[in-house]
């Protein structure tokens, strides 16, 4: 998101795409906005997991939640017609990102081997990484001839992966046993082996 929303801020700074798409400009208050609305999104969904904590849901749940918010937040910003719905689907997508860095770093700590766990949860910060780097890449692409709605939509396809490969991974043992749930623990402890 950070490679991307640099470009789209960049072209809905001037003037006359702005407003070729909202019908206005947007000042400096706004375009800030687009940009770090996520940032509040992240915390307030930080924050509500920390308060109401995440026993209830299990960590594959919030991964999925994570990529669901995803999904309809790219979905919405790229089809925004006024500058509210972009704004919010931007807070949406930053509660995303802040669900998936609770879940993701658990979820790798309680499914992996010890012997593993380093590599997955450095392969996840790679991966962030190279999502930046695509962002800048997608900006670099489209940012020419204003196409900013084409610059956020690569995040949606990567959102329908993240949910079809939840699909295919179990739930956390360790959050299943503490559910009570032996029996499903033991089979997510074997399912991975094969």
């Amino acid at each position: 998101d950070i490679g991307a929303i640099s470009g789209v801020v960049r072209i809905l700074g001037d003037p006359s795409f702005a407003q070729a798409s909202f019908g206005a400009p947007i000042d400096a208050l706004q375009l800030g906005s687009v940009a770090s609305l996520p940032l509040l999104g992240g915390v307030l969904a930080s924050g509500a997991i920390a308060v109401a904590g995440d026993d209830d849901i299990g960590r594959l749940q919030e991964l999925r939640l994570a990529g669901a918010c995803y999904l309809v937040a790219t979905a919405a910003a790229c089809a925004a017609p006024t500058l509210a719905v972009l704004l919010g689907a931007r807070l949406l997508y930053g509660a995303g990102i802040g669900v998936a860095l609770h879940a993701a770093p658990l979820y790798i700590a309680e499914c992996a081997p010890a012997e593993l766990r380093g590599r997955l949860v450095a392969g996840k910060e790679a991966a962030i990484v190279l999502g930046i780097v695509g962002g800048y890449a997608a900006a670099a692409a489209t940012g020419a001839e204003g196409l900013w709605r084409f610059t956020l939509a690569p995040a949606g396809a990567l959102a329908v992966g993240m949910l079809a490969l939840s699909a295919a991974v179990p739930e956390s043992p360790r959050w299943l046993a503490r559910q009570g749930r032996a029996a499903e623990a033991g089979e997510a402890i074997e399912a991975p082996l094969g």
